[in-house]
């Protein structure tokens, strides 16, 4: 896959510190893969990274470089292309992005006066309107042109997520290990199911990275996947620790794996049959069978912990058989098995009796 770069040259640390970090934030967000700074400014570098891991996957990387005509020279011998955003370039209006799309971009970004050896050296050197302007704003619209608007609607699984909101703010958060250990403490969770968790936790980490699955999602997923017994300890205890997480503004996408982690998921009809809750939005019922690999990893790994131990699969459906739930059996083999072919490997392999 084509990778897109960001180099900014002539920063000023003492006068540039800002508006080159917002260069960082703008190339983040508009869907570059890096942002390498000319110097050495290692706060700009620092806190661009920060961003990237608290507000992101931390797939985003800003870098520094001493030597900006080297690492231009060494990006065109490796085949990749080289824009140049100046205001004396082609209009970005009437240019054809399909001249550069597919192929390794390094989008270079002045800061001051940049020499005529970067204009000689660029494959293209690209304007916006022809007209002094922010070198941020020049970054965000050849970038938007590029992807065509796409890079807004990619999505983040970050620590930190903003709920859009009309009025207001509204953060939520993916707890570490550490901060999820304290949630339950917080809940006064015994020791027992303190255990349970963080073997389960174990467990679905395992899976999880062998199914290139969201492991931030994961961790706090099956930490807090019994949180709700802290309040009952019937098949409800699925959507009470779902609800504690949302008063706690955990992020949805962790309350819904504690929401579905119980079997392999709820049925309308164990819901209906059992009398449980059916969360709904805008009117539309809600399941809780698990639906994203997050969800379905913790359920499988919860399948497969008894008490603080690991046990195979056959152990947890003859349990759910003993006590007559012959279809939640059924499913829980059959996420086993969905879930195993994704691990290209048998996940009783994991366990041992």
């Amino acid at each position: 896959m084509a990778k897109i770069y960001v180099l900014r040259l002539g920063h000023r640390p003492k006068r540039d510190k800002r508006v080159t970090t917002h260069v960082g934030l703008v190339a983040r967000t508009f869907g570059a893969d890096r942002f390498v700074l000319v110097g050495s400014d290692s706060k700009v570098v620092s806190g661009l990274n920060s961003v990237s891991n608290r507000w992101g996957d931390g797939k985003f990387e800003a870098t520094s470089t001493k030597d900006a005509k080297k690492y231009v020279e060494q990006w065109k011998k490796s085949g990749g292309i080289i824009v140049h955003l100046t205001m004396y370039g082609l209009n970005l209006s009437g240019f054809d992005m399909n001249k550069v799309r597919g192929k390794d971009l390094l989008v270079v970004v002045g800061a001051e006066k940049v020499e005529p050896w970067y204009y000689e050296n660029a494959d293209y050197n690209i304007a916006v309107a022809n007209q002094p302007h922010s070198e941020v704003s020049a970054l965000a619209m050849f970038l938007d042109r590029y992807y065509q608007g796409r890079e807004l609607d990619k999505g983040y699984t970050s620590k930190l997520s903003i709920k859009p909101m009309e009025n207001g703010k509204y953060v939520t958060l993916i707890p570490n290990e550490l901060e999820c250990i304290d949630i339950l403490k917080n809940e006064k969770v015994d020791d027992k199911l303190l255990l349970h968790s963080k073997a389960v936790y174990e467990l679905a980490v395992e899976i999880g990275k062998r199914a290139n699955a969201n492991l931030n999602l994961i961790t706090a997923g099956a930490l807090l996947h019994d949180i709700g017994r802290s309040k009952a300890n019937g098949l409800d205890h699925g959507h009470i620790g779902a609800e504690i997480l949302r008063k706690k503004r955990v992020n949805e996408k962790v309350a819904r794996i504690v929401e579905r982690h119980i079997g392999a998921g709820l049925t309308k009809e164990d819901v209906v049959k059992n009398g449980l809750y059916i969360p709904k939005k805008n009117y539309v019922p809600i399941t809780y069978v698990p639906i994203t690999l997050e969800e379905k990893i913790v359920a499988e790994a919860n399948n497969l912990i008894y008490g603080s131990k690991r046990v195979r699969i056959e152990k947890t459906i003859e349990r759910y058989k003993k006590e007559g739930l012959n279809n939640s059996a059924e499913h829980i083999l059959k996420l086993h098995k969905e879930l195993s072919k994704k691990c290209k490997i048998d996940l009783d392999d994991l366990c041992t009796d």
